[in-house]
């Protein structure tokens, strides 16, 4: 079931998503976020929360049930914990991409600008607030930076930049050398901290642990404004780094794509000795305030980057398909679809591209785009409510602008805010935080919930559902549930829990998802999914249609027959065959296993085929079940 647009927040209800709620006023919660992947190794992803104003950062433990909703920052046991700060603690926040300390667990990031540091928190399984204004322990190490050079301001995970194979963590500083920029990368693995690092102290730091970039190209840019991997864009060797630059040629902004590097024998380096894409904005654009790799969304095998522009008229995003260095001028390049494209908002002032981030919200195995306007206005009683734009990824782009007033449902959707001045789409980001194995919309709203700040979580919708076909209009929860279709074609997916999925008339599709589901299509030709658990597959009698079972495992699944409609009190050896022809004894059962084909015989000469299995199965009377 696509997610429909617009989806208004206000109906958030637990079910389609999850609300995390800020409790001081004025504390601009919400002003960032980010998944940070598994750092419980759970298999679920997590997310944290900033709080610049109180110095604090929550973690949000993602669930296969779902998070709680309503979620109160002050009560997270058992579902996260808190992180308390020093001054300006939590100015940004992010995962790292990997386990930069390589003890097993997921690690993030939080930077504090004002007192020009950083500090990396280990992941675990511990869940009891930590303080980092302590000296540092076992969960987390502190990065300190240089006076004056707003270090701290923006970080995130570097991915494999020197190919060592463990992910690396950048920081960025677009104070240093005069408002010129830098950012710092501190390469994940042996050599990793154990204790405080000061960037400042080349005996602490040097090229056996990390390296210094300094922008000597473009004076007063604010290089490091934002940082994040960018994959392997140029096609070649690790990971690269995307760095933003948006005050860059007065305001214009500029994005540098920098390619991975493991020759680094001195640092600091100045940014020219790289190999680079540069990308450059338009008329006061701010482009690359906010930067984000996107996976591969061009359909090539490099990857890909989304870079923000709030500054445009209506405020874009620009999605730059991988590819080699060089400058891109976009005041004089026309983006045509094949090389990217922009995201353009709704109207002026709106600052879409204030935040960007990707991820597979409707799980057909292309990522998505996501560009936040923390000032868009819904309708006109919601001014400033903000809105957040999903542009569904695919594999092929015949337009080099997507305006946002297109997106429908089909092609992506629109998220808006709930009350005015909310300034929802503030921050944005993705992860499947409930391991359905769909990815969620993250969404900020510094100024929701009577301005003690809201995230809201959307849970992600197939539009397939998984093995299914577009369209599906019966959809079931995180718990058990009983689902029924009508006479029609039904499509029906029972997500979490033990479910019952009923197709009733018309050629059904079922898919009982997680969880031990029976699933019975009734008449008609139906296809039918168990997903992950022990499931049944329900036959009332002989003449209801043949059915299709996709995933039928002989270790997990059961066929359940009723015995008054077929007329048998058991199924055995004796009236259950493998091969072409009727049992021993009928009535019974037989299966091709040349074909998959799964027949009922009523005597030893009439057959009539219930469905179609997968082939060379080594189904066995065991297989069935009896009801009434």
């Amino acid at each position: 079931m696509t997610i429909v647009s617009p989806f208004e927040l206000a109906n958030i209800d637990g079910i389609n998503g999850t609300v995390v709620q800020g409790v001081s006023a004025a504390s601009i919660f919400a002003d960032d976020l980010s998944n940070i992947g598994d750092i419980n190794s759970d298999g679920i992803d997590d997310f944290v929360i900033a709080e610049e104003n109180n110095n604090r950062a929550y973690v949000i433990l993602g669930n296969a049930n779902g998070i709680p909703n309503n979620l109160n920052v002050n009560a997270l046991n058992p579902n996260g914990y808190r992180i308390i700060g020093p001054s300006g603690f939590s100015e940004d926040v992010a995962g790292v991409g990997g386990d930069v300390n390589q003890d097993g667990f997921n690690d993030f990031i939080v930077g504090a600008d004002d007192s020009n540091s950083a500090y990396v928190i280990f992941g675990g399984t511990t869940i009891a607030d930590l303080s980092v204004s302590s000296t540092n322990n076992s969960r987390f190490i502190k990065i300190q930076g240089i006076a004056g050079e707003d270090f701290g301001q923006s970080v995130g995970g570097a991915g494999d930049f020197n190919g060592d194979g463990v992910s690396d963590v950048v920081i960025g500083a677009p104070g240093a050398n005069g408002d010129n920029g830098a950012v710092f990368i501190i390469y994940g693995g042996a050599n990793f901290p154990t204790e405080e690092l000061n960037v400042g102290n080349t005996t602490e730091f040097n090229v056996t642990n990390g390296l210094r970039i300094n922008n000597n190209l473009i004076t007063d840019a604010e290089f490091g404004t934002d940082v994040a991997s960018a994959g392997n864009f140029d096609g070649v060797g690790g990971d690269d780094l995307i760095v933003g630059a948006p005050v860059a040629s007065t305001n214009d902004g500029t994005a540098f794509i920098i390619s991975s590097d493991n020759n680094s024998s001195s640092t600091p380096r100045n940014l020219s000795t790289f190999s680079f894409l540069r990308v450059d904005g338009t008329s006061n654009e701010l482009l690359g305030e906010s930067v984000s790799g996107t996976g591969n969304v061009g359909g090539s095998s490099n990857d890909d980057v989304i870079i923000g522009a709030r500054g445009s008229t209506n405020g874009k995003a620009y999605v730059i398909f991988g590819r080699g260095g060089g400058i891109l001028d976009l005041a004089t390049t026309t983006l045509t679809g094949t090389d990217g494209f922009a995201i353009t908002g709704r109207a002026s002032g709106d600052q879409a591209g204030r935040s960007v981030s990707a991820g597979d919200i409707n799980g057909d195995g292309q990522n998505d785009l996501i560009v936040g306007a923390r000032f868009a206005d819904p309708d006109s009683a919601r001014t400033d409510a903000g809105e957040v734009y999903v542009v569904y990824g695919r594999t092929n782009y015949t337009s080099g602008n997507i305006p946002v007033i297109s997106l429908n449902g089909t092609n992506g959707f629109i998220a808006t805010g709930i009350d005015a001045g909310n300034q929802a789409g503030t921050s944005v980001s993705a992860g499947d935080f409930n391991n359905d194995g769909i990815d969620d919309l993250l969404i900020g709203a510094p100024r929701g919930n009577s301005n003690k700040g809201e995230a809201y979580v959307i849970y992600g919708e197939s539009t397939n559902g998984p093995g299914l076909t577009p369209g599906v209009n019966i959809r079931g929860t995180f718990r058990p549930d009983n689902l029924v279709g009508g006479a029609g074609n039904n499509t029906i997916y029972g997500l979490l829990g033990n479910d019952t999925l009923t197709g009733f008339g018309g050629n059904d599709l079922l898919n009982g998802g997680a969880g031990s589901d029976r699933l019975n299509g009734g008449p008609g030709s139906d296809t039918m999914t168990g997903g992950l658990g022990s499931d049944f597959f329900v036959y009332s009698g002989p003449t209801e249609g043949i059915d299709t079972i996709t995933d039928f495992s002989v270790a997990q699944d059961d066929i359940a027959v009723s015995g008054a409609g077929f007329g048998v009190g058991a199924v055995t050896g004796a009236n259950f065959a493998v091969g072409t022809g009727a049992p021993g004894t009928t009535p019974g059962f037989s299966y091709n296993s040349g074909t998959g084909d799964l027949f009922f015989w009523s005597n030893s000469t009439t057959s009539t085929q219930l469905a179609t299995l997968s082939s060379n199965l080594s189904l066995t009377n065991s297989n069935f079940v009896v009801t009434a």
